[in-house]
């Protein structure tokens, strides 16, 4: 029988952590609920505009609750972008339904009203204003890089209300969440800053494969943190992507603050022991309720959505089959810390 670690590496060598290929996205991109499709072999756009509207309506609640908008849109790109089977894409939909659901407080049922096309620009500055000092784990880059990319995907959704609910939601977490002070170790053994994209995958992809000893709850290198490391890394990439380059180069000194720390050990630690299931793009893993127990029935707050969605694209971004396979087998481990 082959073994887990063979099978990761079997399908980082044939391509299935690549970007989507043209096929792939043709079928992801077919609008099932537009066109007559089959509508439960897709996740549509119908959940990117979902997730935009409650995290625009996130700061009337508190800071956090931006998570669950940003879980949405992650369900709905991590659908749309990674060639998945049918059946995956069948099963992240009703988790993404049942997610909704589950939040149903946080997730208004309305649709966003009001002309579409409005200007950015006040994200972007309330972006400018955070991004380069760290506060709980880069969450001001981590929800305006995707609602920007929502909106550049769904301009029909950027009404002047969801432009200003998602500013009021940056200005809430600026003003609710410090300013954390840069450690001794960033302090002495600063990192060089990120000039492109590969730098960013890189230290990050470092940081995550620390030994196990390390992951010590309460500490800047628990699970918690090092899942956050894959998210801020990848609201940087994302940035970038949409041309806000001065941007993301800010919001990488407050990334590199949250990495930087002494590896003091060499001693290996103990991982948990492994899932059943260890594919987060085979249906299997969707169609099981593996993705909804993690930390107390919440979706893993949210990140069994937003981790994969994330990690998948940094790894579309290493050529190396033998890292991907590494990281991604370590990626999988850290939900099972929150069981």
């Amino acid at each position: 029988m082959i073994s887990r670690r063979e099978l990761l590496r079997l399908m980082a060598a044939t391509g299935a952590f690549a970007p989507l290929g043209a096929a792939g996205w043709r079928r992801a991109h077919a609008d099932d609920d537009e066109d007559g499709g089959e509508a439960d072999e897709t996740v549509g756009k119908a959940y990117l505009i979902r997730g935009l509207a409650a995290l625009a309506r996130a700061h009337e609640f508190r800071w956090n609750v931006g998570h669950h908008g940003c879980a949405v849109i992650a369900g709905y790109y991590l659908g749309r972008e990674n060639d998945l089977a049918p059946g995956a894409l069948r099963g992240i939909a009703d988790h993404l339904d049942r997610f909704i659901r589950h939040r149903a407080k946080f997730m208004p049922d309305e649709p966003i009203r009001g002309d579409g096309g409005a200007s950015v620009e006040p994200i972007l500055e309330a972006l400018a204003e955070t991004v380069g000092s760290l506060r709980s784990g880069g969450h001001d880059a981590i929800y305006g890089s995707l609602a920007l990319r929502a909106l550049q995907d769904a301009p029909e959704a950027a009404t002047p209300e969801v432009i200003d609910g998602v500013r009021r939601l940056l200005r809430r977490f600026e003003r609710e969440v410090s300013v954390e002070e840069p450690s001794e170790h960033h302090r002495s053994y600063p990192m060089t800053p990120y000039r492109e994209v590969d730098d960013i995958v890189a230290a990050t992809l470092d940081a995550v494969l620390r030994p196990w000893s390390h992951f010590v709850k309460g500490t800047p290198t628990s699970a918690g943190n090092v899942v956050h490391w894959v998210t801020h890394a990848d609201a940087l990439v994302t940035l970038r992507e949409l041309g806000h380059v001065e941007l993301a180069e800010k919001a990488g000194a407050a990334h590199q603050q949250y990495i930087n720390h002494p590896i003091e050990s060499a001693e290996p630690g103990d991982p948990p022991a492994p899932p059943a299931l260890t594919d987060w793009r085979a249906p299997a893993y969707w169609v099981s309720d593996d993705p909804r127990v993690i930390q107390k029935g919440s979706w893993f707050f949210g990140h069994s959505f937003k981790l994969p969605y994330s990690l998948l694209r940094l790894l579309g971004r290493v050529d190396d089959p033998e890292r991907r396979a590494e990281v991604l087998e370590r990626a999988i481990l850290l939900p099972e810390l929150f069981r």
